[in-house]
């Protein structure tokens, strides 16, 4: 299940339903290939354990996600980068036949 991320003004907050956990159920949240943070949650035992993907913007520092559960929810925000993207504009010129 992908969700859209709220665009703050340097970051994405994203956020899942994930229930009432118990103390010896375990969340996860990591970086895969630079442009997905994958959450995983449920119990020690893998059939019972969740797993979901969201892709990043282009601008998503995933080098620092934060991540925190209140009430059965939990959020997540990933910084944007600092710098601005350069944009470099190319003039077409229009072939004569």
């Amino acid at each position: 299940m992908a969700a859209t991320p709220v665009e703050m003004s340097n970051s994405y907050v994203f956020h899942i339903d994930i229930g009432l956990l118990n103390l010896q159920d375990r969340i996860k949240v990591y970086s895969e290939d630079g442009r997905t943070l994958v959450v995983t949650y449920g119990t020690n035992s893998s059939r019972d354990a969740f797993t979901q993907r969201f892709d990043l913007p282009h601008n998503a520092n995933v080098d620092s996600v934060s991540a925190v559960s209140q009430n059965g929810t939990l959020f997540f925000s990933v910084n944007k980068f600092n710098r601005p993207f350069r944009v470099n504009l190319v003039r077409v010129i229009k072939a004569e036949n």
